[in-house]
């Protein structure tokens, strides 16, 4: 009589595990590639499809903001994936904090983000700041 209570226990438990062993496996999006202002000058090698954020030092108190100069002539092959975004350093007033800049490869070929650090109310004054990254999209 207790071979009859064991078997559905049985068939239930390989049950569950055909159903778990199915063979698909979630894909995962790979993270972005982060870029610092040290890294400034690099070359770096991106595939269509793939992201890259760019991290630089800001302090929006001051007036001063990044924004990007497009000097890169033909089709555009790194396109803005997300606003940046600006966050500080803690709460008190006068502290620094970071810009992200998040862009998405688009098409394929070479292309260079080229940043400014200047206060916008000043378009034509010197840039306290610059920050150049060269891409090759693959």
């Amino acid at each position: 009589m207790a071979t009859w209570r064991i078997f559905p226990v049985l068939l239930f438990c390989g049950f569950l595990a055909a159903c778990a062993g199915t063979g698909e496996k979630a894909v995962e999006k790979p993270e972005p590639l982060t870029l610092e202002f040290a890294q400034s000058g690099g070359r770096f090698i991106l595939m269509q499809g793939e992201e890259v954020r760019i991290r630089l030092a800001a302090n929006h108190s001051t007036g001063y903001r990044w924004s990007m100069v497009n000097e890169a002539p033909g089709v555009e092959v790194l396109s803005l994936a997300e606003e940046p975004a600006y966050t500080a350093e803690g709460t008190m007033p006068g502290r620094g904090g970071t810009e992200v800049w998040h862009f998405r490869a688009t098409g394929t070929g070479p292309t260079i983000l080229y940043f400014v650090y200047r206060r916008p109310f000043e378009p034509n004054g010197p840039a306290a700041r610059e920050a150049i990254y060269s891409f090759e999209i693959r």
